[in-house]
């Protein structure tokens, strides 16, 4: 059985980063990768793996998943869009 310290770093190592939130925000605004790499002054590549990264935390099997999760969750919002 884990430890309560073990579960808790798991928790927290599932939270998403700041720019993984932001990076899915704009891509619930519409934006495509790569106007999200403009954006934000990001390579394309570096916006797949944030979102790759975001998938594999909220357990999400798409991109549209991972949105519907993060603002379920309370990561991100519809707010201005």
């Amino acid at each position: 059985m884990a430890s309560s310290a073990s579960r808790g770093t798991r928790a927290r190592s599932r939270s998403l980063s700041a720019r993984e939130k932001e990076v899915l925000s704009l891509l619930s605004q519409g934006l495509t990768g790569v106007e999200i790499a403009e954006r934000l002054y990001l390579s394309p590549e570096t916006v797949r793996t944030h979102v790759r990264n975001a998938m594999t935390k909220l357990n999400a099997s798409t991109r549209a998943h991972a949105i519907a999760i993060a603002i379920k969750n309370g990561e991100i919002s519809l707010d201005g869009v």
